[in-house]
């Protein structure tokens, strides 16, 4: 997928969040990545259809080739909700003032993201050209990398790369670092002389792959979503033939690579787990960190503090500014998803 958030990420969004923005549906956007697979998947195999008759409403998904054009829409106005990260949801449509519930948070990114050296060791990383693309997790992944391994972040020289051409440079280059993920990230780890020293899963928890609405979206779309997700979910924890086959297909890849990336992708596969993981305070460190790197990096783009964006929570705590609450953590539908109260 393109999970990245550009140096113009504070975008001047005209916020459109009235209901007749959608015409009448609610649409969905995502794009590709490990853990918005099944997305496209609930949409293209009925499922989604089957829970819109159930339940009296119309939702559909919308794939967008491109990750941050999915966001800048849904920002302004023109999807009801998108597959996002916790860190970029702010960055984009929380500075653009588009406020958002974190309906589905599907997994968290579990060694899909890593920091990988060839014809160097990690001693030797300072001073050294490090290609990412910059202001996205990528970023935040090497700056938590450096603080876990000791190197200096303020030695390295960022060169903001497109993620498609990480693996060309690195297998041209004698030299190299990089920052990449899957499933760039495979590739690049399958090369000669290529060493990962450093992944997502040693920041477990922190990488967070949602759903998230906006507030116009009703009570009964949202169980909706929920329903059809987890009932996708189940089909893909029992490692069901036809749903990996689908998956793997619209992903691009085979059906054992999207079963690895599966492997490095912390899924909630049930309501249950989702709920607990939202509700564990660990959340608000979490978010806490995401929040301080993004305005120290210079991802809020005219914001004037890290606590300018609220960041809301189950507890009722709220971070930063409590009357300008940019992401909701609710955990209310799919609590009823795990209780069987969602028709």
């Amino acid at each position: 997928m393109n999970r990245f958030v550009t140096g113009i990420a504070a975008l001047a969004i005209a916020v459109l969040t009235s209901a007749a923005a959608f015409a009448g549906e609610t649409k969905i956007a995502w794009s590709h990545y490990t853990g918005w697979e099944p997305l496209g998947v609930i949409q293209s195999s009925g499922l989604m259809d089957e829970w819109n008759k159930k339940m009296g409403t119309d939702v559909e998904f919308v794939y967008i080739g491109d990750y941050v054009d999915s966001i800048t829409l849904y920002a302004a106005g023109q999807f009801a909700g998108v597959a996002v990260t916790n860190m970029d949801v702010l960055a984009i449509a929380g500075v653009g003032g588009r406020a958002s519930i974190a309906l589905i948070v599907g997994d968290y990114s579990d060694g899909n993201d890593g920091l990988v050296l060839k014809g160097v060791t990690l001693d030797q990383i300072n001073d050294r050209t490090v290609n990412l693309v910059e202001f996205s997790v990528s970023h935040y992944l090497l700056a938590r990398c450096a603080q876990i391994k000791g190197f200096d972040m303020d030695r390295l020289e960022l060169e903001n790369t497109t993620d498609a051409d990480i693996p060309a440079l690195m297998e041209t280059s004698d030299t190299a670092v990089a920052v990449s993920w899957n499933p760039m990230l495979m590739t690049i780890r399958s090369m000669a002389g290529v060493e990962t020293v450093c992944t997502s899963k040693d920041i477990p928890g922190e990488i967070i792959d949602m759903v998230v609405v906006g507030d116009e979206v009703t009570d009964v779309e949202q169980k909706a979503l929920v329903g059809a997700w987890f009932e996708m979910m189940a089909l893909i924890e029992a490692r069901d033939p036809d749903t990996l086959a689908a998956l793997a297909e619209q992903a691009g890849s085979s059906v054992t690579d999207f079963e690895a990336q599966l492997e490095t992708t912390h899924m909630f596969y049930t309501p249950a787990a989702a709920a607990a993981f939202v509700n564990d305070s660990a959340l608000e460190s979490t978010m806490n960190s995401v929040v301080n790197f993004s305005f120290n990096a210079g991802v809020y783009d005219g914001v004037d503090s890290p606590g300018e964006l609220g960041v809301s929570f189950p507890s009722g705590n709220v971070m930063g500014d409590s009357s300008n609450v940019m992401l909701k953590f609710d955990t209310s539908i799919i609590e009823m998803a795990a209780d069987g109260q969602l028709n």
